[in-house]
Formats: structure tokens, C-alpha cells, sequence
């Protein structure tokens, strides 16, 4: 008798355990705000939490993609605290359902090739060549560090790059196609 009551009592709090994830949840989806969308990902905004949560879009939500989002987040956590041009991957969690990754918090940034569309694409205007040069510079600064760290960068592509509203500074926001050195080695030797 005494273990049907147990076994009761513990039916009972797991239901209040499930039930409070399942409001806190709630809760952080109707907090939510999305900061940028990148191919395939969504970094969104919680109030009150100070990083930002890197999900896949809906659409994207395979084993097959979730699984590149993990071995991105192994590849970005390798350059915490390396580079001011590398975005920071803090850890990982589940948020809205989904695996994400905890990056670092975004203030007034926008893809590189979205902002290059509203600013100056659609305006028919040019960078100057001393934009161009800076942004040049802090990019291959975060390239530089990856390679000192043994990982060959091969995705540098202006949907691959935020930028602030100046154009003053850039980062470095998806490692999914970053790959160790030493794998590319072995396989190579392998071929």
C-alpha cells in the first residue's frame, strides 16, 4: 500500500514539473523577439535575459540540421573570449521546443548583405574604400585567430557576417562550415 502512494505522490509531481516547463515555456515565447534571421537560423531576444537564443527555423528542424547546429556550437565555444570579431557561443539549451545555442547578446546588428541591400544596393550607392578596408581588416583578425587555433574558416559570405548600424564593426556568426585542421589532414590521407 505504502508504495502505490509513493508511486502516486511521484505521478503527481512529475504532472506539476511537467506543467511548470510547459508555462515557462509558454512564457518565454510570448517574451520572445527575433533580432536577425540568417538562411536557416533565427536569433531571438527574451526580456530580461541578457544572450540571445540561436535556433532553427521551423522548416529546418531535422536530426540531420539539429546535428550541425551542435557541431557548430562545439566549433563557436573553441573561440570564447579569442576575438572581438568572432561571435561567442556560451552554451546550449532548449528554447521553444528546440535545441539552441546561447550566443552573445546582439545591440542594433544586421547581416552584412541585408544591410548592403538596404543601404546601398537599392540606393545605387558604393562603400567607401575605407569601410571596405576596415571591414576587410576584423574579418580576416577573426579568420586569423581560427587559423591560429587549427580551424580553416571557409563560409566568409556577406549573409555569413553581421555588421552594426556604422558599418564600424563586424562579426563572425556561423561556424557550421569551420572544420579542424587536423580532420582536413586526416582526410586527406584518407583520399
Amino acid at each position: 500500500m505504502c508504495g502505490n502512494e509513493e508511486v502516486t505522490t511521484l505521478k503527481k509531481i512529475q504532472h506539476t514539473i511537467i506543467a511548470e516547463m510547459d508555462q515557462q515555456q509558454q512564457q518565454q515565447q510570448n517574451e520572445s523577439e527575433v533580432v536577425v534571421v540568417l538562411d536557416k537560423y533565427i536569433f531571438k531576444r527574451v526580456k530580461n535575459v541578457p544572450h540571445i537564443y540561436k535556433i532553427l527555423k521551423p522548416e529546418f528542424c531535422r536530426i540531420a540540421e539539429v546535428s550541425m547546429l551542435r557541431k557548430e556550437y562545439s566549433v563557436g565555444r573553441q573561440f570564447l573570449g579569442s576575438s572581438p570579431y568572432i561571435m561567442e557561443y556560451y552554451d546550449t539549451t532548449l528554447f521553444e521546443n528546440n535545441f539552441a545555442i546561447l550566443v552573445e547578446p546582439l545591440e542594433e546588428t544586421k547581416v552584412l548583405l541585408e544591410f548592403m541591400r538596404e543601404h546601398y544596393i537599392s540606393a545605387n550607392r558604393f562603400l567607401s574604400l575605407e569601410i571596405i578596408l576596415n571591414l576587410a581588416l576584423q574579418m580576416l583578425s577573426g579568420i586569423e585567430v581560427m587559423h591560429k587555433l587549427r580551424f580553416v574558416y571557409n563560409s566568409g559570405f556577406p549573409n555569413m557576417l553581421l555588421v552594426d548600424s556604422q558599418l564600424s564593426k563586424i562579426k563572425i556568426i556561423c561556424f557550421r562550415f569551420a572544420s579542424s585542421t587536423l580532420f582536413l589532414f586526416f582526410r586527406f590521407l584518407s583520399l
